[in-house]
């Protein structure tokens, strides 16, 4: 028995150690891989190819809150609304951590066209919705943050309860007013 334990301790630490060993080696033959394979450097994008960039992603938020809105009010495919064109956007910041976009957008659901507002957080490439609304002709809700972003032209449901962002009188420090930027693209 004696030896049995000792056979063991000695095949679990050489086990042990070869793989320590081997991974080191291959961590090591990683890293010297990573340093000597070329760098690729991407493309710059034109500012047209930016704003279009952008303009698809913007796109991709209001579809994903109309998709929401859709679910949300049980409304299949025939008689769910389909994302039509976007009209107004507007970027809010609130505190340092809590972003928002707010959007116009219409959508239609038969031959009928309507007009949505919708809130979503952006994460990148997606985003979490957590508002869109039908709005109706008397809809013209307040939020500081389009306003201070010089969207107020930006319509939103009556009650600013169903929406998070632009509730704070405060404006992001770090936008640049596009007509002074380099326009040497």
């Amino acid at each position: 028995m004696v030896f049995t334990l000792f056979y063991c301790r000695y095949y679990i630490q050489t086990i042990t150690e070869w793989r320590w060993s081997d991974l080191k080696k291959d961590f090591i033959k990683h890293l010297e891989d990573e340093s000597n394979r070329p760098r690729t450097t991407e493309r710059e994008h034109s500012k047209e190819e930016k704003m279009k960039l952008h303009n698809d992603l913007m796109e991709r938020y209001m579809q994903s809150a109309l998709k929401k809105y859709n679910t949300e009010q049980n409304l299949d495919e025939d008689l769910g609304f389909e994302f039509v064109k976007a009209i107004k956007e507007s970027f809010i910041v609130e505190g340092a951590v809590n972003f928002y976009r707010h959007f116009n957008f219409t959508a239609m659901q038969g031959s009928a066209i309507h007009l949505f507002f919708a809130e979503v957080i952006p994460d990148g490439e997606s985003c979490d919705v957590s508002c869109c609304r039908l709005l109706q002709d008397n809809h013209n809700g307040r939020c500081l943050g389009c306003k201070n972003q010089g969207d107020p032209d930006l319509r939103h449901p009556a009650s600013d309860s169903v929406y998070a962002g632009g509730h704070e009188d405060s404006t992001f420090p770090f936008l640049i007013d596009s007509d002074s930027e380099d326009d040497s693209d």
